[in-house]
């Protein structure tokens, strides 16, 4: 059976392209609360390739991959804490 993507999952649950079929997509103030940034931080970060991209919902509409976000602040807080 297919899920919504149309990608058939595999026995693990997981979709055969290797992404989760239980992924949850976060629209932008869901995201400034999750990371404690306004906008226009969030976006200057995309553009020096500093934070996750988001995924095109629709022509007016982006969503970032929830996974992707909090593999971020895990990983703003191992540096801020001198782990690599």
């Amino acid at each position: 059976m297919q899920d919504r993507s149309g990608v058939a999952p595999g026995p693990d649950g997981a979709a055969r392209d290797g992404r989760r079929g239980d992924e949850r997509l976060l629209r932008l103030p869901a995201v400034q609360q999750r990371v404690g940034m306004s906008r226009s931080a969030i976006y200057r970060l995309i553009a020096e390739g500093a934070f996750p991209k988001p995924v095109r919902l629709s022509p007016q509409a982006v969503g970032w991959v929830d996974s992707e976000v909090s593999a971020w602040i895990a990983d703003r807080i191992d540096s801020s804490r001198g782990a690599r």
